[in-house]
């Protein structure tokens, strides 16, 4: 199995929340923001994030990547810390119609955040490691994740549930 496709299926649940994001925006409900703040925090930072960045990243850090390679690998950090001052602003929202501005920047951010990775970074970053620090990384990953089984079949189920609720009450 190759590191990238632990990140790319969970790439596949975050895009779902986008596709409900965009949905929720339309129906002026405001009643799951908590929902997706939740969401955003704990399985797309803490459980997706962290293991980019605890692991992949902290593995090509010191690589001498080229220098497109290094641009996106910053830009990516960067993006990943914009993504938590939204989902913090998100949370000081009081009112839906301040919360759509926000969760439109999540959704723009998401998207072309998600694009950039799975197109454009994950599958260059491997050439940059050897076997063992694959395999390495691939233990690391397996350890994080039964670290956050539950969690990330809480909100995995979660997505799936606020998808077919919203679409069963349009």
């Amino acid at each position: 199995m190759l590191i990238i496709n632990v990140l790319i299926q969970e790439h596949i649940t975050i895009k779902k929340m986008i596709i409900f994001l965009n949905k929720w925006v339309n129906a002026n409900d405001f009643s799951q923001k908590n929902k997706i703040i939740d969401f955003f925090k704990i399985y797309a930072d803490k459980c997706h994030h962290g293991k980019e960045e605890k692991i992949l990243f902290n593995a090509l850090k010191n690589k001498r990547l080229c220098k497109k390679d290094r641009l996106i690998f910053n830009e990516l950090l960067q993006e990943h810390k914009f993504a938590r001052k939204l989902i913090r602003k998100l949370t000081l929202c009081k009112k839906f119609d301040d919360s759509i501005i926000i969760v439109d920047e999540l959704m723009a951010l998401y998207i072309m955040h998600i694009d950039k990775e799975n197109n454009h970074f994950f599958l260059p970053c491997l050439t940059y490691l050897d076997e063992r620090e694959k395999s390495q990384i691939l233990k690391k990953f397996e350890i994080a994740d039964k670290k956050m089984k539950k969690e990330k079949i809480k909100y995995e189920k979660m997505v799936d549930k606020l998808i077919k609720d919203h679409l069963e009450n349009l």
